[in-house]
């Protein structure tokens, strides 16, 4: 059995190695559907595209635990003993990424590597990848050449990270 888990961070996107390893979702179904970029509208617990609401920011809390508390079932276990992280050089790992990395360094033997890879390009942000990253919680870094799709989708971020946000801006 493979004890290594490749993890791939290189377009900078929020828990983007784990949301992209599907033999590590595919094991942990149960628990990480949810993280999945492909059947994340499967989990009965996460906002369809076509619902009104958007979560709150309390999402990424439930990212951070099921991923880590994944990890630590796989380390106690005994099926997992190193990470390989494949990085940019220009996109460093989210803020979560990088807890559960250092969690891991500090409380297990697991062997972490990282290793650079080539640099990649921030997907252009469309209206619907717009919906589905408000709809997950997950504000992934996106190229745009319309100004006011930009806007929008920074506004809904910022109003998911409870910034405050001043009257114009929500006027506009």
């Amino acid at each position: 059995m493979n004890k290594n888990l490749n993890l791939n961070f290189s377009n900078g996107l929020w828990f983007q190695g784990f949301r992209e390893n599907k033999e590590f979702i595919k094991k942990h179904e149960s628990t990480l559907t949810f993280m999945s970029n492909d059947n994340w509208w499967k989990d009965k617990y996460m906002n369809k595209v076509d619902n009104i609401s958007s979560p709150t920011s309390l999402i990424l809390g439930r990212y951070f635990a099921n991923v880590l508390i994944e990890l630590l079932v796989d380390y106690s276990k005994e099926d997992l003993d190193t990470i390989t992280l494949f990085k940019s050089p220009d996109n460093l790992l989210d803020k979560y990424s990088q807890k559960i990395i250092s969690i891991l360094k500090t409380y297990t033997n697991i062997n972490i590597k990282e290793v650079e890879k080539e640099e990649s390009r921030r997907p252009f942000l469309t209206p619907d990848n717009m919906r589905i990253a408000i709809k997950r919680g997950l504000y992934d870094s996106f190229q745009s050449e319309n100004e006011d799709l930009m806007y929008m989708y920074k506004y809904f971020e910022s109003v998911f990270f409870k910034n405050e946000t001043s009257l114009s801006d929500m006027i506009r």
